[in-house]
């Protein structure tokens, strides 16, 4: 049973977010608890007297405490909760990353994006569910979280868990434990122990100093395994911490396109109605020669704007638009094809990451063009999944090794980064990456399955 909290100040939006989270989990074939609040103390209330919620789900602009102190205050008690923000504006995206929500929803979508966002969510659900021991017995459950775990030993017939702020026991043989475990974390370091390699502070020759304090003498026969263990878990660790950074620069490149999207929708919106404006009194004066001429002068102008997309997602329209934007700099040529993403299962930060980095690679190939600059797109929705095609001019400066396509360029690492960071994206689902080149032409083909 997954427990839900949602809050938000507007009743109708609150049933409306409601019954729609009961059709994800009616569709999953799982079972849900959904309690609804209108203010944030009296989730708070609820939090403090029961067990805690799985998933939150937080108005962001709400009176007395907005959503955002809110989920400090959530995280303060729980910190595993999953949060996940509400919001109609834009602006707040990026508020999100101090409280390392999972993800937003912009209401005025949530209808059609909700769907997506809840199976990613479950997902990580059932990830971290491998990663809780279980104590059971005749009169309760008890759930211990791996992270909370800083060593194991032996106390007679149970296994006693030191965990940082109190001790568990179940009634297993120390290797019944770690088979339960299954986890490369944990390790016997002799007899009596096993620790968990994230709470070590220290090696001194053979002496570990765990967090807490406690010195744990390891056997001659696993010091060495221990060392290796520890190298390998710390460079784990580094790589999670660089794949988190380069997550958050993506989240705050796509609030910046999404924002200076809107700023731009709203300038075009306001100068319309001046255009309109002065066309209707040309016209009540009969001066039609006028008028047209005015038509013309606009159309040539950028409001002419074929770098404004408009499709049904709003992160794709951002991108697009400004990377067109970018293209005709440099006087490239951009044809677009785009079917309805208005139901498109890829989240907004995968968007991100493929369309701005096959687009970034195809501009800068197509610049270094003559003659004939231009950059074909097609983004077609499938009844398996999704299709973008991305075909750029192109001046020969790759090299086919052993089937992969290597650039020439000086720069090889930092140009491959991009393109390893759309392999990882496109992996999340199940998809395929086909580059080829062809007379003067490069082209990106992706498939993303559902």
């Amino acid at each position: 049973m997954i427990r839900i909290a949602l809050i938000d100040d507007n009743k109708e939006f609150l049933e409306l977010t409601f019954h729609l989270l009961q059709e994800c989990f009616f569709q999953s074939g799982r079972k849900c608890e959904i309690e609804r609040f209108n203010d944030p103390v009296s989730l708070l209330y609820e939090i403090d007297d029961r067990d805690f919620f799985d998933i939150c789900f937080l108005d962001i602009e709400m009176p007395k405490m907005n959503g955002i102190e809110l989920a400090k205050r959530i995280r303060e008690k729980r910190r595993r909760t999953i949060i996940v923000f509400l919001t109609a504006h834009p602006e707040f995206i990026r508020t999100g990353y101090e409280v390392k929500a999972f993800d937003y929803l912009f209401k005025e979508r949530i209808d059609k994006e909700l769907s997506n966002l809840m199976g990613r969510i479950l997902s990580e659900v059932d990830e971290r569910k491998k990663r809780i021991y279980m104590i059971e017995t005749n009169s309760r459950i008890e759930k211990i979280y791996y992270e909370e775990i800083i060593y194991v030993y032996k106390s007679g017939q149970y296994a006693r868990f030191v965990l940082k702020d109190k001790e568990l026991q179940d009634r297993k043989a120390l290797k019944e434990v770690l088979e339960k475990l299954h986890s490369k974390e944990f390790i016997a370091v002799e007899r009596g122990f096993i620790v968990n390699i994230e709470h070590i502070k220290k090696i001194d020759s053979r002496d570990v100093e765990m967090e807490d304090g406690t010195v744990i003498r390891v056997s001659r026969e696993r010091i060495g395994e221990l060392k290796q263990r520890m190298q390998e878990h710390w460079l784990e660790r580094l790589r999670e911490k660089q794949l988190a950074e380069e997550k958050n620069e993506f989240l705050e490149q796509d609030y910046q396109r999404i924002m200076a999207w809107s700023r731009e929708k709203s300038r075009i919106l306001h100068d319309i109605r001046n255009h309109f404006l002065v066309l209707e009194g040309l016209l009540k004066h009969k001066q039609t020669d006028r008028a047209i001429a005015y038509i013309q002068e606009i159309r040539e102008s950028e409001l002419e704007a074929d770098h404004y997309i408009q499709t049904d997602n709003v992160v794709v329209n951002a991108l697009l638009s400004e990377k067109i934007s970018l293209a005709k700099k440099y006087n490239i040529k951009v044809e677009l094809s785009v079917s309805n993403l208005q139901d498109s299962f890829v989240s907004d930060r995968d968007w991100c990451v493929i369309l701005a980095n096959l687009f970034d690679n195809a501009i800068e190939a197509a610049s270094r063009v003559m003659v004939n600059r231009e950059i074909i797109i097609k983004i077609q929705e499938v009844a398996y999944g999704m299709i973008l095609t991305m075909r750029n001019s192109f001046a020969g400066e790759v090299i086919d090794v052993g089937g992969n396509l290597i650039t020439t360029k000086e720069d090889k690492e930092e140009h491959g980064i991009g393109f390893q960071n759309v392999t990882y994206a496109v992996s999340k689902y199940n998809g395929i990456i086909q580059r080829r080149c062809f007379q003067n032409i490069f082209q990106v083909s992706v498939v993303l399955y559902r």
